[in-house]
């Protein structure tokens, strides 16, 4: 039997006639609640310019994870009522923001209202397990 014993990088040791690919880690940086609702205020300001630019997006969700289980955020934006009533500029009153099931009218509301497995949002100093690439928003 013939064995590569090679290693190249990226590549783990061969099995017989050929090499295995290594699994990549997937990196993840670890925030706050305040944090969170920080990303989720930037979120705001780029639905803001959506609607302003026409385009009615709701925004991105952002998807994270708090003591293992995945949870979601984001903004809903009453699109039809907004097309509807003819509004060309962006909307406090037709926005609300989520956080799994549960619906606020402000982001400051959500910040000190919500709970995420039984503990309120602001009381969570870190453990929220969030995508690297919320870390340039931050």
């Amino acid at each position: 039997m013939l064995l590569i014993n090679e290693v190249k990088e990226g590549w783990s040791m061969g099995f017989l006639f050929g090499r295995k690919k290594k699994e990549k880690k997937h990196e993840v940086i670890s925030i706050s609640g305040t944090q969170l609702c920080d990303l989720l205020t930037k979120a705001v300001s780029l639905a803001t310019e959506d609607v302003e630019a026409k385009c009615y997006s709701t925004g991105p969700e952002i998807m994270f994870e708090y003591n293992g289980n995945v949870h979601f955020m984001g903004i809903k934006y009453d699109k039809k009522r907004a097309k509807t009533e003819k509004r060309i500029t962006f909307s406090n009153e037709l926005m609300t923001v989520y956080i799994d099931k549960q619906s606020f009218s402000t982001v400051e509301e959500l910040r000190m209202q919500a709970t995420i497995d039984g503990e309120f949002l602001s009381n969570i100093s870190a453990g929220i397990i969030v995508a690297p690439e919320y870390n340039e928003l931050l």
